[in-house]
């Protein structure tokens, strides 16, 4: 559902504070390096920003081994701390 994707965003309330009470440049992001191979998240994105300026999207790439590596440790790490407060996962 587009709209739990969006409720992770500020309000537009927020965005017009900012920019005409406050005077400030307005930005905010989301990043995740599923989006880039996720079949779904194109529509979901298209879909939450349908009738609105679209977002600006900007991909940055790195090393695939170094990525893979890294992505490793932090799935490693956070079972670790899933064990650490005594939670319940499938493992297989």
């Amino acid at each position: 559902d587009p709209r739990i994707y969006a409720a992770f965003f500020p309000l537009a309330l927020t965005k017009w504070f900012q920019t005409r009470i406050l005077g400030k440049q307005f930005f905010t992001f989301d990043g995740c390096a599923q989006y880039l191979t996720s079949p779904s998240a194109p529509h979901l994105i298209a879909a939450a920003y349908r009738g609105r300026d679209p977002p600006v999207l900007v991909a940055c790439t790195r090393n695939p081994v170094e990525q893979a590596a890294s992505w490793w440790k932090f799935e490693n790490d956070f079972m670790d701390f899933g064990d650490a407060l005594e939670l319940k996962y499938d493992a297989g």
